[in-house]
């Protein structure tokens, strides 16, 4: 079961603490040393997780974890800040090179309030919702309130994927209330019962996720390719050079291997 964040935006997970230099590979001492992390708060939850079980098995390794978007945590990586940025969508031509590892799958969700009846909409709906078409539930077969619209940020790769694949080309109203993270969405929708946003499916809890051209975002769904809200999780990190990055190397070898077992535990969609 995923875990829902308890805090916003940032996440410290303290093993033994080791200089950020200290990566000894030295017969009998195996790993140790500490890997810094930042950017998606999709992601955040699941690099939380796998940082616990690399730290099961390297208990001389530490992890420093953070959120801010997935556009930070690129800008981040590329800039040296930090070992690992974690990304909600995909590079594009006009971002650093980086090495990109697909680590999980996720599922997009539209999420209203509980109190809110309307449960399925079309594709086309749900863009005309966020495009400022449609402003009353009334014209969805809903009550009679104005629609609260509450997106994310510039920036965030959640609504980089939101964008592209809903939106296609038409703007999110400028009436639309911005949050920096998913947890801080899903509260504004839990406190509104007129509103409307998306989060990762994570964070469906306290709202509802609805149905999109009626079917309902489930991990079921999402793995089969009925769902049409999915999207690829990363990690980044710079090029590496001969004989560096060796603990980096090793971490991401764990994530795509053993580290599977948690994506799933997680309620994340596995890669293999």
């Amino acid at each position: 079961m995923r875990k829902t964040l308890k805090t916003a935006l940032s996440v410290c997970i303290i093993g033994s603490l080791f200089p950020l230099t200290q990566v000894g590979l030295a017969q009998g001492e195996g790993l140790s040393g500490t890997i810094t992390m930042s950017g998606s708060t999709t992601v955040l939850p699941l690099a939380e997780a796998l940082a616990d079980g690399f730290m099961d098995e390297y208990s001389n390794v530490a992890f420093e974890i953070e959120g801010g978007g997935s556009s930070a945590g690129i800008e981040e990586c590329a800039g040296g800040d930090v070992d690992i940025g974690m990304s909600s969508r995909e590079l594009g031509s006009g971002d650093p090179d980086l090495v990109a590892h697909e680590i999980a799958r996720d599922g997009v969700a539209a999420i209203v309030n509980e109190e809110n009846p309307v449960d399925d909409l079309s594709i086309e709906e749900l863009r005309d919702i966020f495009s400022g078409e449609i402003t009353n539930w009334e014209e969805v077969g809903g009550e009679d309130w104005d629609i609260v619209v509450v997106s994310r940020e510039e920036g965030s790769g959640t609504r980089d994927f939101f964008e592209e694949k809903v939106m296609e080309g038409e703007d999110i109203t400028d009436d639309a209330l911005e949050v920096d993270s998913n947890e801080e969405l899903k509260d504004k929708v839990i406190d509104e019962e007129a509103a409307i946003g998306y989060v990762s499916m994570g964070y469906v809890e306290d709202v509802r996720g609805l149905a999109l051209d009626g079917v309902e975002p489930t991990l079921e769904n999402c793995q089969s390719g009925d769902y049409p809200l999915v999207r690829s999780l990363y990690f980044l990190h710079l090029p590496p050079e001969p004989s560096e990055n060796k603990l980096i190397e090793a971490f991401m070898e764990f994530c795509l291997d053993d580290g599977q077992a948690i994506v799933e535990d997680e309620g994340y969609i596995t890669i293999s």
